[in-house]
């Protein structure tokens, strides 16, 4: 997740760096739908992981009542993102890995109130 701070600044390195690794991502997508697959070559030169099971793990996301998006979710109960990338409340706006969401409030604030 890269976080925006007041000033605007970042950390370039860290940008960068999920930069390549989404791309890097997009490509080995766009090869699977293409009807491509990894060389052997390539596996053969990957790590190797035994005794492995699917698993879930948690990721940073935002949590609140969503309005609307594109797929309708419901304002009335609290929704959740997916993975949460860019959070930059000064500009109010998020990126996750789906869209652009608009900050509002902060859960607690008020119409009105200084936080």
């Amino acid at each position: 997740m890269i976080i925006v701070r007041d000033d605007g600044s970042f950390n370039d390195t860290l940008l960068d760096i999920e930069i390549a690794r989404l791309e890097s991502l997009v490509s080995d997508l766009e090869r699977l739908r293409d009807g491509g697959v990894p060389a052997a070559e390539e596996i053969a030169a990957a790590p190797i992981i035994d005794q492995w099971e699917v698993a879930m793990r948690s990721e940073a996301a935002l949590i609140g009542l969503i309005q609307g998006h594109p797929r309708g979710l419901s304002m009335l109960r609290p929704s959740v993102t997916s993975g949460l990338w860019i959070i930059d409340p000064v500009r109010g706006y998020a990126r996750t890995l789906s869209r652009i969401y608009a900050l509002g409030l902060r859960r607690g604030e008020h119409a009105g109130s200084i936080q």
